[in-house]
């Protein structure tokens, strides 16, 4: 991987790092034998994909990997993917994990605000 790529795709783990509490950059983007994925919290274990094109394919066996290395930790599997020039940025959930934000934010009854920086 040459260092313009290296670069280009730790510039989205950093974000990650700044947007979402409590996380932490996995060392060496979990190339590592034993921590995997890019960014990881208490509770998710996170892939950031980061694409100078419009399109983006994400296949069964790169979720599966995600998730087993995410639940071999006792955390979800998140993947967030960032599309040409960090215009689009879109997260993919395991449903079940999604279905629990959607009760918890049943039970809360309060919408979110961001900011605009949280969209950069």
């Amino acid at each position: 991987m040459s260092q313009d790529s290296y670069n280009f795709g730790r510039d989205l783990e950093k974000f990650l790092v700044k947007h979402i509490p409590e996380a932490r950059l996995v060392p060496r983007s979990g190339a590592g034998k034993w921590d995997k994925g890019d960014v990881s919290t208490p509770d998710l274990l996170f892939d950031a994909k980061r694409t100078s094109k419009e399109t983006y394919s994400l296949n069964v066996k790169l979720w599966r990997e995600l998730a087993k290395n995410a639940r071999s930790k006792g955390k979800d599997p998140s993947m967030v993917i960032s599309f040409k020039n960090d215009a689009d940025k879109l997260v993919v959930l395991d449903f079940d994990f999604f279905l629990s934000l959607l009760v918890l934010a049943e039970a809360g009854k309060k919408k979110v605000e961001f900011d605009d920086e949280g969209s950069d």
